[in-house]
């Protein structure tokens, strides 16, 4: 089973989904990367703390981490199956470019589905309105409350500002802007 989204946060509402998820899943892990030099995860306390541009979501309780030693002498932990995958989003300037949340695994009713349906729960609890596909051009609303992308509260408030730009990482056309519409 596969589940993703793309999430425009910033910093705050990484900490706050941080928060959420651990008053959760108290047992659960943030995992800075997938890469380490040694055998043991850099663990960080939220999401927020990573220095990289990938946090892995973790709670033992799926199960035991797989760790494989790789060719360069590094060490590299699963990008799916036993952990779910958040690119973090990016500020370049003042545009703020988009990033995902996502699983994919085979346990559609155990404790990975469990802990995937948690993670999705608390996504839900910290972000706002649907945004608005626009353009950029024009400031013309091409599509209102868009289902794919989950915007955080934070990154909500800071888009208000017409200075501050909301966009898909892959995408230079992909603009968009808060909605009225509230997430159910």
């Amino acid at each position: 089973m596969e589940k993703q989204t793309q999430i425009l946060m910033l910093p705050g509402d990484e900490a706050d989904f941080s928060k959420k998820l651990l008053q959760l899943r108290p047992g659960i892990r943030f995992i800075d990367d997938n890469v380490w030099d040694g055998p043991t995860p850099r663990l960080v306390e939220s999401i927020d703390r990573c220095q990289t541009n990938f946090c892995f979501l973790w709670d033992p309780v799926t199960g035991k981490l797989p760790v494989a030693q790789r060719e360069d002498g590094r060490f590299e932990g699963p990008g799916a199956g036993m952990v779910v995958q958040c690119v973090r989003c990016r500020l370049v300037g003042n545009m703020l470019l988009s990033g995902r949340l996502a699983a994919g695994f085979s346990d559609t009713t155990g404790e990975m589905a469990k802990f995937v349906r948690d993670v999705w729960k608390a996504l839900r609890s910290v972000v706002g309105a649907r945004p608005s596909v626009i353009n950029i051009q024009t400031g013309e609303i091409i599509r209102s409350g868009v289902t794919e992308y989950q915007l955080g509260l934070h990154a909500e408030k800071w888009a208000s500002d017409p200075q501050n730009k909301l966009r898909d990482r892959s995408s230079l056309n992909l603009f968009f802007a808060p909605s009225a519409s509230r997430t159910p």
